[in-house]
């Protein structure tokens, strides 16, 4: 697979990020949806690593051939096949609602446009089970500052590129809650970046 691009953030990440979420799914069949799978590193690190996780990879529609190259390299069983998925313009498929154990992006929530993010946290709560799991990994604010001056300075360029830019945990919170979302805990992994970690509410007749 050393002919297809690949992130170098995600080869130093995706180590830390798989410890995490080991950590915190049961040991039993977990399926898995992944928006914006990027490049496929996450999809088929995750995947070989555990497989007893099936897992969704998605990426925009136009994005798609990498992540279908490298997810078809793999030969893993366990990963389906990606589909294209836009947040604020796909809709979840029915055969997902309320199905998925876990809904995981990573560096995701910087680039898209802020007016995308109540959409993000929309779709996530239609594809999770009950109890399930909301991972969100990249950098983020708390209380309108910055973790940071490299992080400051990343959010401004960003900005001036046309991307939303970087979040604030107290907004995803709010954003969460319309969406019988729960912030759990923050995590803290190397290089200024944070694992963010909400569960779907329960329902009870």
């Amino acid at each position: 697979m050393d002919d297809l691009p690949c992130s170098e953030a995600s080869e130093r990440n995706k180590r830390p990020i798989l410890q995490v979420l080991a950590g915190l799914l049961h040991e039993g069949p977990v399926y898995a949806f992944e928006i914006g799978s990027g490049t496929g590193q996450h999809a088929t690190f995750f995947a070989a690593a555990h497989p007893q996780w099936r897992w969704q990879p998605t990426e925009l529609p136009e994005n798609l051939g990498i992540l279908e190259q490298r997810c078809e390299r793999s030969g893993l069983e366990n990963i389906l096949p990606p589909m294209g998925f836009e947040v604020g313009e796909s809709d979840v498929p029915d055969s997902l609602q309320n199905g998925c154990d876990l809904v995981f992006t990573a560096n995701t929530l910087h680039i898209m446009l802020s007016e995308r993010l109540p959409f993000f946290f929309h779709s996530a709560g239609r594809l999770l089970k009950p109890q399930g799991l909301l991972v969100c990994y990249g950098p983020f604010m708390e209380n309108a500052e910055h973790n940071s001056a490299s992080n400051h300075e990343f959010d401004v360029a960003l900005r001036a590129q046309g991307c939303g830019g970087i979040p604030d945990i107290r907004q995803l919170e709010l954003l969460a809650d319309a969406n019988d979302l729960r912030f759990q805990e923050q995590i803290h992994l190397p290089a200024n970046n944070r694992v963010l970690v909400f569960q779907k509410l329960a329902t009870f007749d």
